[in-house]
């Protein structure tokens, strides 16, 4: 008997001894739109701290959406467990929106392991701010490197990943069920440095061309515990939604199973 290929779909890629992690960017703030305008001023125009720093209504709109898809890839029959996300607001913010969307209540967990890469007392400073005011630390930076050089009060992208690294070997590697994290640029990129192997190269230059979405989400699968985790492929998010944004019979299985 020839079987559908809706069924082949679900037996395969939907199976419950699947486990799921899901990372998501938060949504836009302030600071991601003018951190990606060219400048010639020493400081952004933003007040505060960074951690305080909450979404723009674009940003309120992407993490909307993200939960409406999650609550789609992630119904009843195979839940998120929990999310974690940083200390600062706008993960916060994010994960209390997706937890808000999906079909039933999820614990949010907040840990410091998956903040953004601290830079210190340079938080709120541009490139042209460092190399005019602090023209020591620009000749270290241009001395050391991106990769290795470390702002005042703040981290490198060794110390970065080192945490991350502790963070997913204590939360991730050896837990059960479906997990969520809600984090910054640099820190889907680490993830997927564990996993993927990407190099220092390749998470440099990814970072350095914003190719981490506000609100993107990025989606890796195993079979079982102790397994290596793997990237799960487009496919399967974009046929999962395809599936569940059909009218009819289709989409009310879709969201029941």
């Amino acid at each position: 008997m020839l079987l559908s290929a809706s069924t082949i779909f679900w037996r395969s890629s939907m199976r419950k001894s699947y486990q799921y992690l899901v990372v998501v960017r938060h949504g836009r703030t302030l600071a991601n739109v003018l951190t990606a305008r060219p400048t010639s001023e020493h400081f952004y125009p933003v007040v505060g701290s960074d951690q305080a720093l909450g979404l723009t209504d674009t940003g309120i709109f992407q993490a909307i959406t993200a939960g409406v898809r999650l609550s789609w890839l992630f119904p009843r029959r195979m839940p998120l467990e929990k999310i974690d996300c940083s200390p600062f607001l706008r993960t916060q913010t994010t994960a209390e929106i997706i937890g808000h969307h999906l079909p039933y209540e999820v614990e949010i967990v907040v840990d410091g392991r998956i903040s953004k890469r601290s830079y210190g007392d340079f938080w709120n400073i541009t490139y042209a701010g460092v190399e005019a005011l602090y023209p020591g630390e620009h000749a270290l930076y241009a001395e050391q490197g991106e990769f290795l050089y470390r702002p005042p009060n703040g981290e490198n992208y060794p110390d970065l990943l080192s945490r991350v690294n502790e963070y997913l070997e204590e939360k991730v590697n050896h837990a059960t069920g479906n997990r969520c994290i809600v984090t910054h640029a640099a820190v889907c990129l680490a993830i997927e440095k564990a996993i993927c192997k990407i190099s220092d190269k390749e998470l440099l230059a990814r970072y350095n061309a914003n190719k981490v979405d506000n609100g993107e989400i990025t989606i890796y699968w195993r079979k079982a515990v102790g397994e290596p985790w793997k990237k799960c492929p487009e496919w399967w998010c974009r046929l999962r939604c395809y599936i569940a944004d059909l009218p009819g019979w289709i989409s009310t299985w879709t969201q029941a199973s």
